[in-house]
């Protein structure tokens, strides 16, 4: 009788199904204060309906800024979250500073290996030969948006976005004239966000590196970041197919008054967009404007289990069993929208049902992430600055980028001293 009550036991845990003598609560944390949040809610509710007297899991919203300042103080104190959401410029920092476990243990319950994963986002997540969060979605942060009605008026064939540099040029020229008194742009890039994102594809493309191998030095001010941020002033002052001093979300507002043909934004604008009145749009992961190789620029999010004191094995096992409810009803987060970590998910009904999306998740192999450390926050935030200072006509592409770097450089220095 007791071998047989052992091997149900085994048979249990090794199947995923956990058995519990008490309702275990979760405490799961993450930032997803906008509309995706209520994505996230619902998976949720569906999980502690179908989990009741089992697990319950209380998901709590904040500000990313207030979430990675809350999460290391409350978990120092024992009182912090049992799970929750890294992004993908987190999750390494935060692993090395044991905030983290690592999910390698238990692979064969979630069922997951690399092969599920797209190889970037995956790679993402494990390091030090150990996987330390689950990815649940890619959220790319430079796709062009064009406007078909614009085109057609152009005479240009609206479901056939540019492909390449030379086309983006030549179209954003077509699309910018006078309309019925109304000064109608090509496309507008920003004095800020999201502009970073869209320099940052192109660099990619055009083969550049951040910094070398060791991250000890910055070397983006190589012909790869000038030839990208050339490629943006020349938009703005070469060719003039975008305003001056465009102003954070003014491209937006123009791209949905229609009085712009195409807008580089992220994938979140896509729903705005959709419920725009008569917007009649197309949209595609960014194209080819560098050199080289296809690559687009995108965040990630993974669900991590904190290393929380005194967290008992029932509640590690409890949340195995949300994550993998969470991907296994994955397509209920995609519709805030993200595209998918796993190429399996595109054959789901609900991108069959959404063209659009389906057509910008078709290219997620040219999705790329940065080599992150624990620096990488502060040492990219110099570049910000110079795209700022480049697009307001403040500084030169080489003056701006090599002040840039030595401002990385002196970040990476003061690391290096202690």
């Amino acid at each position: 009788m007791k071998k047989l009550f052992l091997f149900l036991i085994v048979t249990l845990l090794v199947s995923g199904i956990f058995v519990f003598a008490s309702e275990i609560n979760l405490s799961f944390w993450n930032g997803f204060t906008g509309p995706d949040g209520s994505y996230f809610q619902k998976i949720v509710d569906q999980f502690n309906t179908q989990f009741a007297g089992k697990i319950h899991v209380t998901m709590t919203t904040m500000a990313w800024g207030d979430y990675w300042t809350k999460v290391p103080v409350s978990l120092a104190s024992g009182q912090g979250p049992d799970i929750g959401i890294s992004t993908e410029d987190h999750i390494l920092s935060i692993a090395n500073q044991g905030m983290i476990r690592p999910l390698t243990p238990y692979m064969d319950v979630l069922g997951v290996s690399k092969d599920k994963f797209y190889s970037a986002v995956w790679n993402n997540g494990y390091f030090g030969n150990q996987l330390w969060g689950l990815p649940i979605d890619q959220n790319p942060l430079c796709v062009l948006y064009w406007n078909k009605t614009l085109f057609k008026e152009a005479g240009l064939n609206p479901d056939h976005p540019p492909v390449n540099r030379q086309q983006f040029i030549e179209y954003a020229q077509k699309l910018t004239k006078v309309v019925n008194g109304v000064q109608q742009y090509g496309t507008m890039i920003s004095t800020g966000w999201p502009t970073y994102f869209i320099w940052y594809s192109i660099f990619r493309q055009n083969g550049g590196s951040l910094f070398n191998k060791d991250h000890t030095k910055a070397i983006y001010n190589d012909n790869a970041g000038l030839d990208a941020l050339q490629f943006l002033y020349d938009l703005v002052y070469k060719y003039h197919v975008s305003p001056t001093n465009v102003q954070v979300d003014s491209d937006v507002r123009a791209f949905q008054n229609g009085t712009v043909g195409m807008e580089f934004n992220g994938l979140w604008e896509l729903t705005a967009y959709e419920q725009t009145p008569g917007l009649d749009f197309g949209a595609v992961l960014c194209p080819q404007l560098g050199s080289q190789n296809p690559a687009v620029d995108s965040g990630a999010d993974y669900l991590v289990i904190f290393n929380k004191k005194g967290m008992s094995n029932d509640v590690i096992q409890s949340a195995l069993t949300f994550f993998k409810y969470v991907e296994e009803h994955i397509s209920i987060w995609m519709q805030s929208p993200k595209l998918p970590a796993e190429p399996s998910v595109l054959s789901d009904k609900f991108f069959q049902s959404i063209p659009m999306l389906a057509t910008i998740a078709k290219d997620s192999d040219n999705i790329v992430y940065p080599h992150f450390f624990n620096l990488w926050d502060q040492a990219t935030g110099p570049i910000w600055d110079a795209i700022n200072y480049v697009l307001t006509n403040r500084k030169t592409i080489v003056q701006a980028l090599n002040e840039s770097v030595n401002t990385s450089n002196q970040i990476l220095a003061s690391q290096q001293m202690y």
